[in-house]
This record gives C-alpha cells, sequence and structure tokens, in this order.
C-alpha cells in the first residue's frame, strides 16, 4: 500500500532502501530549499534513476522532467490510466513494478547497465 511504501522511506529499521542507498559510495543527497517547480527539476535531473511512489501533481511534474532528461523512471504504486500516459510520453525509460523490492530488483539492474 502507499502507506507501507512511505514507511520505508520513513523508518530506517525497516527500509531496504534506506540500507541499500546509505551503502552506496559515494552517496549523493542534493538538498534544495527551492519552489516547487525547481526542486522538482533539480530532482528529475540529479538523479541516476526515478522511483515515483504514487501520483499526484508535484510527481507527475517530476517524472515529467525526468523523461525530458532521458532518466529511466520507475512508476510504483499507480493506476493504469498513470502506467498509460507516461508509458506514451517515457517509451522505454518508464518501468512498471508492483513492489518496493521489485523497485530495488530494477534500480540495481539499471545502475549496472542492464534492462
Amino acid at each position: 500500500t502507499r502507506d507501507e511504501v512511505q514507511d520505508l522511506f520513513v523508518d530506517e529499521n525497516k527500509s531496504p532502501l534506506h540500507s541499500y542507498f546509505l551503502s552506496r559510495s559515494p552517496a549523493y543527497f542534493v538538498l534544495t530549499l527551492l519552489a516547487t517547480a525547481g526542486r522538482n527539476y533539480i530532482n528529475a535531473v540529479s538523479c541516476d534513476v526515478m522511483v515515483a511512489c504514487g501520483m499526484g501533481a508535484g510527481t507527475s511534474s517530476e517524472v515529467s522532467h525526468a523523461i525530458q532528461a532521458n532518466k529511466p523512471i520507475i512508476l510504483l504504486g499507480v493506476d493504469e490510466e498513470t502506467k498509460m500516459f507516461f508509458q506514451k510520453l517515457g517509451k522505454d525509460l518508464v518501468y512498471l513494478v508492483d513492489s518496493p523490492k521489485e523497485a530495488i530488483d530494477l534500480i540495481k539492474k539499471l545502475l549496472n547497465g542492464a534492462k
């Protein structure tokens, strides 16, 4: 569920994402104090792989920027209409997964150059 996905990012004791990202060396995190539009752009162009968990106006903005920047995007927990829309826009840049574990496995593959 969306709450479980959010918990993965909040509670480091439950999060395979937390340990995976902290184990990457060097780890880069982008902290911005920009207005939303600028922050969304920075997030999209500075990532190696974007993972969108659920979908709202801000997330759709980030995904659109990532498509323009030719970044791979993983959609997790989105409805069919959203999947179709972003697959049409992003074509082979957009990947669909059903669980956080699938997202992590796919991130590893994409970062290692496999598709």
